[in-house]
């Protein structure tokens, strides 16, 4: 099936709307979920924890112009282990389950508006 950019879910404030996007496309883009302090609090343990997984050597690191997804594999075809280093073409830092980093992250999944809209 091919889409066109603009038929994309764009941010709105709009729960029906909103509801349609994930129904839709599989996601949505709520304008204005998270209050500035929450938003702030998240960014903040976002940071340190990105911050600290980099320290540790557990940082998760893709994307560079020489490391596309496709190429984590050795000749054998498994995982290289260090194929998730900025070192490595690494460009990206992805931080998983942040559920699970912060309870900033527990507060932003139990906003009404949000817990609405994928509730129904």
């Amino acid at each position: 099936m091919a889409w066109d950019v603009n038929e994309l879910p764009k941010p709105t404030i709009d729960l029906e709307q909103a509801r349609a996007d994930i129904e839709r496309w599989g996601y949505c883009l709520l304008e204005n979920a998270l209050s500035e302090d929450l938003r702030s609090r998240c960014m903040q343990r976002l940071e340190e924890q990105a911050q600290a997984e980099k320290q540790l050597g557990a940082a998760f690191e893709d994307g560079g112009p020489t490391q596309q997804w496709g190429s984590f594999r050795d000749e054998h075809g498994k995982i290289r282990a260090d194929a998730f280093k900025a070192e490595n073409g690494g460009v990206n830092q992805r931080v998983w389950m942040l559920v699970n980093k912060g309870h900033c992250f527990v507060e932003a999944l139990e906003q009404d508006h949000v817990n609405d809209t994928v509730s129904q």
